[in-house]
């Protein structure tokens, strides 16, 4: 069944389904938001047409009939017929209004922060970032110039800490390589090394030795002596160098 109910905007009456009663719905003529008050959806109200009264009175003298009570049945031919025309309103479903304002919102948001990532790229505005160097080291590599580990350069006088305990085997031979490629790029540079055992810290010799191709057969002889045993201990071995150095 249709209500009417009033635009509160444009004061126009409009009709709407009273099973959206205590809603909301959208005025045909201001497209304005229109609460609908679910009071005004109840029950049908009433036609307006009352029923006919029931004649009373008797004919004035046995046998002589009554008048006819003519009863109207609706507005005669002359009356004004009432032709208002009340359109129907579309109802409106907030939380669907909400949803999609919702989404708008996340879709610029996350539409910013794309563009604010790609504006503060190292790589400029367009986010061409470059490939890093092409540098792979080895345990064999020495700087191109001067004493150095590996591709690191380093200062004189050096001293060497190697882990001699029995579960770093594999890691103890890779170390012992790449310090005698490091000895050898010493030249006349003074170095020593220190291994830590489970015991004690086995040094190559209580003063700085010479490097260069000297240097690798000093640390070949000492190194083939040491056997890696038990668990070392890096900390204290660290220590004992940072004093001796």
């Amino acid at each position: 069944m249709a209500i009417r109910i009033r635009c509160q905007d444009c004061r126009k009456k409009i009709s709407i389904d009273e099973a959206f009663a205590g809603g909301m719905c959208r005025c045909p003529y201001c497209k304005a938001l229109v609460y609908v008050d679910e009071a005004t959806g109840g029950g049908a109200k009433g036609s307006g047409v009352s029923r006919p009264s029931v004649p009373v009175s008797r004919p004035a003298a046995p046998g002589q009939a009554a008048e006819p009570v003519v009863h109207s049945a609706g507005p005669s031919a002359n009356e004004p017929v009432d032709t208002e025309h009340v359109p129907m309103a579309r109802p409106v479903k907030i939380q669907g209004i909400i949803t999609i304002i919702l989404l708008v919102l996340l879709v610029f948001r996350v539409g910013g922060g794309i563009a604010v990532a790609l504006l503060y790229l190292p790589g400029g505005q367009n986010g061409d970032v470059p490939p890093p160097p092409d540098r792979k080291a080895t345990i064999t590599q020495v700087p191109e110039s001067g004493p150095g580990v590996v591709d690191i350069q380093v200062t004189t006088p050096i001293i060497y800490v190697l882990d001699g305990g029995s579960g770093m085997r594999s890691a103890f031979d890779s170390a012992r390589l790449v310090t005698m490629h490091s000895v050898e790029s010493l030249g006349g540079e003074k170095y020593n090394v220190l291994v830590s055992d489970e015991a004690e810290d086995k040094l190559l010799s209580p003063d700085f030795v010479p490097g260069g191709k000297k240097g690798v057969v000093t640390l070949t002889t000492f190194l083939q002596a040491v056997r890696p045993m038990g668990a070392s201990d890096i900390p204290r071995s660290l220590t004992a160098a940072l004093a001796k150095k």
